[in-house]
């Protein structure tokens, strides 16, 4: 029976993104204001608003009438990307100094990663939802959701790809060495 060198990291990041989704189901919009503010200020970049802070409904702009909390915050994108990234990374990782530092450095990239795809998709929800809505006479929240799970769908792949692409790089050049 072979043994996966890999095991005690594939635990340890499935122990993480267990422990996250715990905490997100008792998470309000202030526990993710560290994911929802940087979002709320790309958006109001991107279409020229600005939004005010509600605790209880998370950012609000009025020009546009959305509300960005913790429904779209992208938090399970996040561990999502975060997970699919290691994971990739730890197949081509050799030392284990490496993947311990690859653990961090990951959470964060996936992290800067979530914030573009948030604002990626609530900007073409905000610019294609409605003709949407009219062109094929569905419900709001029905394109709403489609728009988000495309988005981020594709995204993914797009990243899955990339890394997949530098894994395999990365795993030569720790061969080498």
């Amino acid at each position: 029976m072979k043994k996966n060198k890999n095991l005690i990291y594939y635990l340890l990041m499935i122990g993480i993104f267990i422990l996250f989704k715990f905490w997100f189901i008792y998470a309000d919009n202030s526990s993710l204001a560290f994911i929802l503010k940087p979002t709320s200020k790309l958006v109001g970049i991107v279409t020229g608003s600005s939004s005010i802070y509600l605790a209880e409904s998370g950012y609000y702009f009025q020009d546009t009438n959305i509300i960005i909390d913790k429904s779209c915050s992208g938090f399970n994108f996040w561990l999502l990307c975060y997970s699919m990234l290691l994971f990739l990374i730890f197949k081509s990782l050799q030392k284990n100094s490496h993947k311990l530092l690859a653990i961090p450095s990951v959470m964060l990239g996936a992290y800067i990663l979530t914030i573009l795809v948030s604002t990626s998709r609530i900007y073409v929800s905000l610019t294609i939802q409605n003709s949407l809505i009219n062109f094929l006479q569905i419900e709001q929240h029905i394109i709403h959701e489609a728009i988000g799970v495309i988005t981020n769908l594709t995204f993914l792949v797009l990243f899955f790809a990339a890394t997949k692409n530098y894994s395999t790089k990365l795993e030569l050049n720790e061969q080498l060495t």
